[in-house]
């Protein structure tokens, strides 16, 4: 028959390998968000490509642009928010995950997390998350540089100011 520490341990010990899961599952959404985010983003770029190149909608061109390149920074926007609670769950999940770990025979993400310095020494750990975070900040710059693009032309209609139609990362 089983004692009540036994039953405790046991059942903590399956709570323990469940939350462990849960906290793999979330940096798997955390990565298919990314993945989206980064489609999305580069599917805005092609179809203005695409239209640019194309010569498509030229009496309006402008607006497009303006209307694509808002759109991509409103997602960027979104990305970046996405970004920071993700990293937040899985902070509070790992603080869990360490809490349960003091009641275990063993510790094995506290040790590991003490083999990689704590993430102090980025020698030994450099969090994806640290360049993770500056993705949707680059591709703004990106839909940033066209709406400046727009607005100048938009400015100067009589001046050849055509840094989008000229632009090497549109073509």
């Amino acid at each position: 028959m089983e004692t009540e520490e036994e039953f405790k341990r046991k059942t903590l010990f399956e709570q323990y390998k469940l939350y462990v899961e849960m906290a793999d599952r979330i940096s798997q959404r955390r990565s298919q968000t990314n993945q989206f985010y980064l489609t999305g983003l580069s599917a805005l770029i092609v179809i203005l490509s695409l239209i640019i190149s194309n010569h498509l909608y030229q009496n309006f061109l402008n607006f497009v642009i303006f209307v694509v390149a808002f759109v991509g920074i409103l997602l960027c926007i979104i990305w970046h928010y996405h970004i920071q609670s993700f990293g937040q769950h899985n902070t509070g999940k790992f603080v869990v995950i360490h809490e349960m770990e003091v009641l275990l025979p063993f510790a094995p993400y506290k040790r590991e997390w003490e083999i990689l310095g704590e993430g102090k020494d980025r020698k030994k750990y450099f969090p994806f998350t640290h360049i993770e975070k500056y993705l949707p900040l680059i591709m703004a710059l990106i839909f940033v540089f066209l709406i400046i693009c727009a607005i100048i032309s938009l400015l100067s209609p009589d001046k050849i100011v055509d840094c989008v139609t000229n632009c090497s990362i549109l073509k």
